[in-house]
């Protein structure tokens, strides 16, 4: 009888790490690690600003890939409170590590779910194309429509409209500016301005010129038209 009980004993301890090994082998993943829509799982990339969380989650999405960009991939950028690979030069708690698309698709998951990174995306090369950007002299000083932290800010805090331009530039196209007076006889709005269309509601006549205190509207003009090809501005 012991002699049963001891051989039971040894099966038992025998089989148990195969048991464990198949448990753990079974468990799911993921593909990738994406960016969690809960801030608490990611709190170092929820402490970026909106546009490059919007980046990550964005690039973060392995599903958007083809074929010959995943073969590309020899490289990816994390983010971690450990530093588990070469940190970039731009952004804390981010780093470069070496693999290619589906052993990094892989590897990375693991450590999403061990809790060792927040999020990763490929590197993938692309050709780029020079963007349209206006003859606005000026252009360089305005933050809201390209924020390169020109004026002490968090670069690409803007308004992202500079992809736009390469198919919009506003020919034909009538915007309407709701605010207060508006300097239309100022030289970067007087040859697109549409004075047919104009109303000054607080003082209930047809001429929006501003006085001391309320010339905003004239800022969001200029935004909007000043020094531009064929675009026409309708103040209210």
């Amino acid at each position: 009888m012991a002699a049963r009980v001891i051989v039971v004993i040894l099966l038992t301890t025998l089989l148990a790490p195969m048991v464990s090994a198949d448990v753990s082998s079974n468990i799911d993943y993921g593909f990738g690690a994406e960016l969690s829509d809960n801030p608490e799982d990611a709190p170092l990339t929820y402490s970026y600003s909106p546009a490059i969380r919007a980046a990550f989650a964005r690039t973060s999405d392995l599903t958007q890939y083809s074929l010959e960009e995943k073969k590309s991939v020899e490289q990816w950028v994390v983010v971690s409170a450990d530093m588990i690979g070469t940190p970039t030069p731009h952004l804390l708690n981010t780093y470069i590590i070496d693999a290619d698309f589906d052993n990094g698709a892989r590897d990375l998951a693991i450590l999403q779910y061990e809790g060792k990174i927040e999020v990763a995306y490929p590197l993938i090369s692309k050709t780029m194309s020079k963007k349209w950007i206006p003859n606005d002299a000026r252009f360089g000083d305005q933050w809201h429509l390209q924020n390169t932290g020109q004026t002490g800010g968090n670069a690409g805090e803007d308004a992202n409209i500079t992809t736009a331009w390469d198919d919009y530039r506003g020919n034909g196209v009538v915007i309407g500016i709701v605010d207060d007076g508006v300097d239309w006889n100022h030289a970067d709005l007087d040859n697109y301005y549409e004075d047919t269309l104009d109303y000054d509601y607080c003082n209930n006549d047809g001429d929006p010129t501003p006085s001391y205190y309320d010339g905003h509207g004239t800022s969001a003009a200029g935004v909007a038209a000043a020094d531009d090809d064929a675009a026409a501005v309708a103040a209210a």
